[in-house]
């Protein structure tokens, strides 16, 4: 019986041996990886390309850990299909490789972000762009498109925060406990978002709006609902110091003023955001070309028979009445337009130096009408060269005006 066996098992080695002989010796390029698994790459895939495919492969790797804080669960033998291109089955294969960790409906956004990032591939972010501004809405839609993730690597200067914010929840449920983790406001983060998301509108010439010239008055007929938008673009040109607006009739808490100054290649030179309050408000220039959007924060319709009055401005928000100087105490009188957040004080300490803050916390405006304001300042004024006081906009922006005296030094 066991000769038997040993009859049969030299038979089938033979079999075997036969019919691995006629299958090519080389179907596969295996290419060794840092961490001890094995890229095998289609048969002929030329040897100069193989590096570049573990260089894609740690860039894959990276940008997922970035995004969500640990490596990719990957088998030990990643095999890639063949395919007319290489870079793309070898990302489809790590990808379907990858993406059990992350909950079905968070994978739609992460695939496009992921594309983003490690193909360079602009279509998922374009793509994404363009349908937000085709509905023209802001709203929690936007945690399900790959944008969030790409405003957050944009924006976040602590790279920890992604992976407690990501993947973000359909309705960005992560987003807002790791803000929350934080201390940051959950409404402050949406309109960063949102202003963010209009402005790359903007820059990629994916949003246009009815065009006016100023002045103008701009009514909305119906409400918003919630996270929706409406817009309006002004050329400006001819104007000195920037744009007027005030607001009639009902301006509930939700709504938000937005705005953006472009360049002529059409890039946002300054943005601003402001509840819409009654009462004279104003954008300082800095452009040639104003972008105004309002926009619907709340979670209920809002808006109708909301009226917007625009004019052109030709001077400054606030008048140097008179500054006294001795030593390091400056004593300011301000005559003060509405709409002012609050004042600093910009300098050159060294001639070589740039005008930048002084060391003096921003401190705020009185309101409307002459003030007095006497500071104290970090150093004698006889050290400060170009003394200037800016002013801060609620509405977004700042104005600037010298601040002459005996005492600082001849310019």
């Amino acid at each position: 019986m066991t000769k038997y066996r040993l009859i049969v098992s030299v038979f089938f080695l033979c079999l075997a041996i036969g019919v691995l002989a006629q299958i090519p010796a080389q179907q596969v390029s295996l290419v060794p990886l840092a961490d001890g698994r094995t890229l095998w790459l289609p048969a002929g895939t030329p040897e100069q390309v193989q590096p570049l495919a573990t260089t894609y492969y740690r860039h894959f790797k990276s940008a997922w850990a970035a995004f969500f804080g640990t490596p990719p669960s990957f088998p030990e033998t990643l095999v890639v299909p063949p395919s007319r291109d290489l870079y793309e089955s070898l990302f489809s294969t790590l990808w379907l490789n990858a993406r059990d960790s992350i909950p079905p409906a968070d994978r739609p956004a992460a695939l496009g972000a992921m594309r983003y990032v490690v193909m360079n591939d602009p279509s998922p972010y374009v793509d994404a762009l363009a349908r937000v501004i085709s509905t023209r809405s802001l709203g929690d839609g936007l945690f399900r498109t790959p944008l969030v993730y790409l405003f957050l690597l944009d924006q976040v200067e602590d790279p920890a925060f992604l992976s407690q914010a990501l993947p973000p929840g359909p309705d960005g449920a992560k987003v807002r406990k790791a803000l929350q983790n934080r201390g940051v406001s959950w409404k402050a983060f949406k309109n960063r978002l949102a202003a963010w998301v209009l402005e790359k509108g903007i820059e990629t010439h994916l949003l246009s709006l009815s065009k006016g010239n100023l002045p103008a008055v701009w009514v909305l007929d119906s409400d918003l609902g919630p996270g929706a938008f409406t817009g309006w673009s002004f050329a400006i040109s001819d104007v000195e110091e920037g744009v007027g607006y005030e607001v009639a009739g009902d301006a509930p808490d939700g709504l938000r003023m937005v705005s953006f100054f472009t360049g002529p290649e059409g890039r946002v030179i300054q943005a601003g955001m402001a509840s819409l309050t009654n009462g004279p408000m104003r954008l300082p220039k800095k452009g040639d070309r104003l972008w105004v959007f309002v926009w619907n924060a709340s979670q209920q319709p809002e808006g109708t028979g909301l009226t917007i009055t625009l004019w052109k401005l030709y001077d400054l928000p606030f008048e140097i009445k008179k500054s006294d100087h001795e030593n390091r105490t400056l004593d300011l009188l301000l005559q003060e337009g509405p709409g002012i957040a609050d004042y600093s004080l910009w300098g050159r300490l060294h001639a070589e130096t740039p005008v930048s803050p002084l060391p003096l916390p921003p401190f705020p405006s009185k309101g409307e009408g002459a003030h007095r304001y006497l500071l104290q300042l970090p150093t004698s004024l006889k050290n400060v060269r170009d003394l200037r006081l800016f002013c801060r906009m609620l509405s977004g922006g700042t104005y600037s005006a010298p601040v002459t005296s005996s005492e600082t030094p001849a310019q």
